[in-house]
């Protein structure tokens, strides 16, 4: 998780990020997409953490 607070996207800190872990998933969310609401960045935050469960459910299930 990574804490914005600017009114753009810090581009520089994703892309060290993925450069130093070049293995991970990344998922992008709230400001760090584009600056909004913070209630459509909860949201957004919210929507991905279950889509990631369901995900993980549906996989140990096989």
């Amino acid at each position: 998780m990574l804490g914005c607070g600017y009114r753009s996207p810090d581009e520089e800190q994703l892309v060290s990020l993925r450069a130093a872990c070049p293995r991970a998933r990344w998922h992008v969310v709230g400001d760090a997409s584009s600056p909004g609401l913070i209630r459509r960045a909860v949201t957004g935050g919210s929507r991905l953490a279950h889509d990631i469960l369901r995900g993980l459910a549906s996989a140990s299930m096989r």
